[in-house]
């Protein structure tokens, strides 16, 4: 299933002089304008070459800056999850043009709900809830917890949130040259009952290579 990402974590990409005109601040593409999305429908035109699968997750995770640069620049102050909204519903059409079944991480729409991803001040679920789209699944990432009633609450919270939950934990490869297997295994360990516990029967984990791991 391929892992993509559609909005934050494109450092990379601005390397290049050519993409400076859609960058909005830090690795955040800039929202709204046409040739984001043109890179966007390139970036699923490639993986749908590329994989069999049709199941995608499409990324959009810590944005948390989305906006605040060229972005306000050209627009003025919108609500973060106003324009989280907005780009959504370009990704997801360019996606079903491409026949993906898509998914995103879901802090920025949990943060938004709850204040916080794993520490919670408030909730706004049912406020939050009527933006994420019925055609989305929300992936509840957790690598750091290992009492299962943790990842059962966080669960029932992402349940709140979108009928279409998605657990990814972690195998921890990324703290040096060796995997702390571990802490893996007490973590997910603990992460995998609580799945069961709650039907969530979509589970992948993760194998990270970066931070110089």
């Amino acid at each position: 299933i391929p892992c993509i990402q559609t909005l934050a974590h494109l450092g990379s990409i601005f390397r290049y002089p050519g993409y400076a005109e859609i960058r909005d601040v830090d690795d955040i593409l800039l929202v709204g304008d046409p040739k984001t999305y043109e890179l966007i429908d390139r970036m699923f035109a490639s993986v749908a070459k590329a994989f069999s699968s049709r199941k995608i997750n499409s990324g959009r995770d810590e944005a948390f800056a989305v906006g605040h640069g060229r972005f306000l620049d050209k627009n003025g102050i919108v609500p973060r999850a106003e324009i989280m909204s907005r780009h959504l519903e370009k990704v997801l059409a360019i996606a079903g043009k491409y026949g993906f079944d898509c998914r995103m991480w879901s802090d920025m729409f949990a943060t938004s709900a709850y204040g916080g991803f794993y520490e919670h001040t408030k909730d706004d679920s049912d406020k939050v809830r009527p933006l994420v789209p019925k055609n989305l699944s929300l992936i509840y990432w957790d690598y750091y917890h290992t009492e299962q009633s943790f990842f059962e609450d966080m669960i029932d919270k992402h349940k709140k949130l979108s009928d279409n939950v998605v657990f990814a934990g972690g195998a921890w490869t990324w703290t040096g040259f060796c995997p702390n297997n571990a802490y893996s295994i007490e973590s997910m360990g603990a992460a995998v009952k609580a799945c069961v516990k709650k039907g969530v029967r979509d589970v992948f984990f993760t194998m990270w290579g970066d931070n110089g791991g």
